[in-house]
């Protein structure tokens, strides 16, 4: 018997990998008639804390904010012109691995949880960890990590 999904998470961040991922969701979610694709787009909010509270801080977090709703935008339009009924856009603040991982699928009912395999570089992860590797470990639903470019499996 194969698995129903019902409420489909998708995070992305602007990434070769996430864009894997998302591609991947949206066909899942075409694959379960009924299912509610979520993208979401997390700004992590230690990346935009520079200590100054200032003018500077303050562009860069409008900047960073502006570009998670294009993003986002962007993604929801593309899944909508591939007939999905039910999209939602999800902008949020905190810590990336905390929210896809924990208060998104609490508050959504996911079900699903589609990401890419990272979407940081070497560097970063070896000091922060990858947020992939965590959602596997704690992720209350099933999580599907994507790995390359399903238009061209």
């Amino acid at each position: 018997m194969s698995q129903q999904y019902q409420h489909i998470l998708v995070p992305v961040d602007g990434s070769q990998e996430a864009e894997f991922a998302f591609k991947k969701a949206v066909q899942m979610a075409k694959d379960n008639e009924n299912a509610q694709l979520m993208i979401t787009h997390v700004v992590d909010t230690q990346i935009i804390q520079t200590g100054d509270n200032g003018a500077y801080e303050e562009q860069l977090r409008e900047d960073i904010i502006t570009q998670g709703k294009a993003l986002l935008t962007s993604y929801e339009s593309h899944a909508k012109a591939h007939n999905l009924p039910h999209v939602k856009s999800i902008l949020e603040y905190g810590s990336p691995r905390l929210q896809i991982c924990e208060s998104l699928p609490d508050l959504y009912a996911t079900d699903l949880i589609v990401i890419g395999a990272t979407g940081r570089s070497a560097m970063e992860r070896l000091f922060l960890g990858s947020v992939t590797e965590y959602v596997v470990r704690h992720a209350p639903c099933d999580v599907l990590v994507v790995r390359s470019d399903p238009d061209k499996a």
